[in-house]
Parts: C-alpha cells; sequence; structure tokens
C-alpha cells in the first residue's frame, strides 16, 4: 500500500495482531527487551502522573468511583451530565470530581431513573417524576 493513499500499514488489524505477537514474544523470551520495556513504562506513568493534581477540598470521588458505586458505568455517568440530569462537577487536572452528598444524589437520580420504562416515551406521570428527580439532583449542587 502507497504511503499517498491515507491508510499506513499498521492501520490494518490482522498487521497490528501479528506486531502484538511479537512483542509478546520478545517479551516474554528477551530479558534485555522486557527490562527496557518496563523502564519505559515506568517513565511513561511518572510523566503522566505529573499532571495529576490533587482533589479539591471536600471533593473526594472521581466520576469511576461515582459510577461503581452507584453500579452504572461511567459513560451512563456522563450521558446523565449531557443530558442535563445534574449539574457539572468540579474538574481539576483533567479529572471529575465529586463529594459524598452529590454521589448520594446521584444515587437517589439512579433509583427514579430505574422505575421508567426504557426506550418508550414518557407519560406525564412519568416526566413529571423524572423532572422532580433531576430538580432534586440538582438542588444544593456546589458550583464547579
Amino acid at each position: 500500500m502507497s504511503a499517498k493513499s491515507g491508510k499506513n500499514w499498521f492501520s490494518k488489524k490482522e498487521n497490528k495482531d501479528k506486531v502484538n505477537e511479537r512483542r509478546r514474544e520478545r517479551y516474554a523470551n528477551d530479558p534485555a527487551y522486557r527490562e527496557r520495556a518496563k523502564k519505559q513504562a515506568a517513565e511513561y506513568r511518572r510523566e503522566h502522573a505529573k499532571g495529576r493534581e490533587a482533589p479539591p477540598e471536600g471533593y473526594s470521588l472521581t466520576a469511576a468511583q461515582v459510577a461503581e458505586g452507584l453500579g452504572v458505568s461511567a459513560a451512563t455517568l456522563r450521558a446523565w451530565r449531557e443530558k442535563g440530569y445534574y449539574p457539572a462537577p468540579k474538574e481539576v487536572g483533567g479529572r471529575l470530581w465529586f463529594t459524598q452528598a452529590q454521589a448520594a444524589r446521584l444515587g437517589a437520580l439512579r433509583d427514579e431513573l430505574a422505575k421508567l420504562p426504557r426506550r418508550r416515551p414518557l407519560r406525564a406521570d412519568q416526566q413529571a417524576a423524572l423532572d422532580g428527580a433531576v430538580k432534586a439532583a440538582g438542588a444544593g449542587w456546589q458550583a464547579a
């Protein structure tokens, strides 16, 4: 494949698999390669840990921790935020931080959402319940 076509050799899945298999074999059989890979990985972790800042005062939970505690995925938590179900949390160092009280409000919201039918238009009473739960989740939410 030519360089001008826009796709490179590594973009094909079977080629990626071949390269990764060779790397795994070399890692397993070559101690010098393994040590170099470990050093590079440790250096990468150190470099990327530098940008992480401590959580703000009173904020102790990351989005992943809140999602795990609620029993939902982080993608679900993001979708709720995009739909306006709760205000934006505090963002520091590229991470979203929540307080325990905010996590509890999201738990109540999750409970209300679990009562609603999936993939169906909501009746007026169901929409009113959802609106009330969203309002309660956002009430008293500390500004980010």
